[in-house]
């Protein structure tokens, strides 16, 4: 008897057998049940992506779907740009002439490779600065709107603090790293939204190639590639910026649509690549968006 019962029991823990079929006993939590979509082994939680903050909202009522140390300052390398933009929208018009000088010539890392005296127009180099995240660009920006850099970070930061951005301090226009160039996911999607109020801000983060070329070559056109073209594959992709360096990891901020429904996600300090994540954390969010 004892011998019956346990073999039973092994049917029922391995699954039950049915001709050739062997058809698995799975157990949800409860009030859950499977669905063709998602399955007991595709469940997506927020709380797995590796990150050090996030925040989800709905940016047309600011309720908040996730967060994960919304207002924990971090690094958010060349999401700053969005600011950068931002700000000097308030002082150019698109068709507003800048010149290269000297040092943002030399700037390094996935630049243009602008010339010094070479001159750009504002809407190209912003152009260049939002698709292709290009930290020379910045650069030239941020010394024909205020002189110098430093000085450009200055107004960032007035900015910033006048937007109620509490927990926000910026050093670099280009989000280049700096020890205390920070921060938080919550100031940063107020800057987003403020940004995105710009058409022209908003068109271009929802850009995926653009043709550059300066008042010295006309015809020597540059084509530039958006760094987040694997964010905008995405089919309710609205735009996006992204930024990686070394110290503040993957991140990005990104808007999408679908129907009624809006989100605005901020994500600082991801690892193990942001592309197979948003998908997913976008999905997630529209099915739980009120």
């Amino acid at each position: 008897m004892k011998k019956f019962l346990l073999i039973i029991i092994v049917i029922l823990l391995s699954g039950w057998v049915y001709g050739d079929t062997v058809i698995d006993v799975v157990m949800y939590p409860y009030g859950e049940t499977p669905t063709e979509k998602t399955g007991p082994s595709q469940k997506f939680y927020p709380e797995k992506i590796p990150c050090k903050a996030m925040l989800l909202i709905d940016p047309d009522n600011d309720k908040i779907i996730y967060s994960k140390k919304d207002k924990y300052p971090f690094p958010n390398a060349s999401t700053t740009k969005l600011m950068t933009a931002l700000l000097a929208c308030d002082y150019l018009k698109p068709y507003d002439y800048l010149t290269v000088s000297e040092r943002a010539a030399k700037i390094p890392f996935n630049s243009m490779g602008f010339k010094e005296g070479e001159h750009i127009s504002f809407e190209d180099c912003l152009a260049a600065m939002l698709i292709r995240s290009a930290n020379d660009s910045a650069v030239v920006i941020a010394e024909n709107v205020a002189g110098s850099e430093e000085y450009f970070a200055e107004l960032m930061n007035k900015k910033a603090y006048n937007l109620g951005c509490l927990n926000t301090f910026f050093v670099t226009a280009s989000g280049l790293h700096h020890q205390k160039h920070h921060t938080t996911c919550h100031d940063l999607a107020i800057i987003a939204k403020e940004a995105v109020k710009n058409p022209l801000i908003k068109n271009l983060i929802n850009t995926k190639s653009y043709e550059i070329t300066t008042r010295e070559n006309s015809k020597g056109i540059k084509t530039v590639k958006s760094e987040n073209n694997y964010i905008l594959k995405y089919p309710y992709c609205e735009g996006a910026k992204s930024g990686y360096t070394s110290y503040a990891g993957q991140c990005m901020v990104c808007f999408a649509g679908k129907g009624d429904k809006h989100l605005l996600l901020v994500v600082l300090g991801v690892t193990g690549g942001i592309q197979k994540y948003l998908p997913k954390i976008m999905d997630w969010g529209f099915e739980n968006a009120s």
